[in-house]
């Protein structure tokens, strides 16, 4: 934990606390953090009310699962998992049990890297087979899969996604793009329309 606020001092670390390893995301709402662990297959959370974060809860996200990122929203927590090709949700209103309401697959072999939610729709991006799905989640216990799109280019794999307004903000790893698809919030994808940016990565 680092105070960051408007110094002319450095930022100073202000505390620590051990992880499962393998940490790949974290999602903080208020005083509780969520933290994905890749090794451990695993979702941790601490309390950050004091300088020495406290473990209060872990659930699993199944063994080999490989859980990428985690996004919190309300009660819920949405998860990607990796090696599991699977998108599932948590309700994590009690952060010491917390319990998961759904596991849909993303199909075999996508690899799901990355998610954003906005109102009742989570966007999720898969590595493997260069694409996009959107869905419905009205319902936790029941995701429903509304839309997907193949994201094009030479060798594509997305990697993360943003989501802001009817714009969908792609960053893509095998041609070094980003890619910004308009008409997220209208769930027709025969009309989108595509805006190539190319990334010039300098080292």
């Amino acid at each position: 934990i680092s105070n960051l606020a408007a110094s002319t001092t450095p930022p100073i670390l202000r505390g620590s606390a051990a992880t499962l390893g393998g940490t790949s995301s974290i999602a903080v709402v208020g005083i509780i953090a969520y933290v994905t662990s890749h090794t451990g297959d695993a979702v941790q959370i601490f309390d950050l009310s004091t300088s020495s974060p406290a473990h209060i809860g872990t659930f699993s996200t199944g063994a080999c699962s490989d859980p990428n990122q985690i996004v919190v929203a309300g009660r819920f927590a949405y998860v990607v998992n990796y090696a599991g090709d699977t998108f599932e949700v948590y309700d994590v209103s009690n952060s010491a049990s917390s319990t998961r309401l759904s596991s849909t697959s993303t199909g075999a072999g996508t690899n799901p890297i990355s998610l954003a939610v906005s109102g009742r729709y989570v966007y999720v991006i898969n590595y493997s087979n260069d694409t996009l799905h959107i869905y419905d989640v009205a319902d936790p216990s029941v995701p429903v899969r509304v839309s997907s799109i193949t994201l094009t280019g030479t060798t594509p794999r997305p990697t993360g996604i943003y989501i802001q307004g009817r714009y969908a903000y792609i960053t893509i790893e095998g041609d070094n793009t980003l890619k910004i698809i308009e008409g997220v919030n209208v769930f027709s994808f025969q009309n989108w329309q595509f805006l190539y940016l190319t990334l010039h990565l300098k080292f």
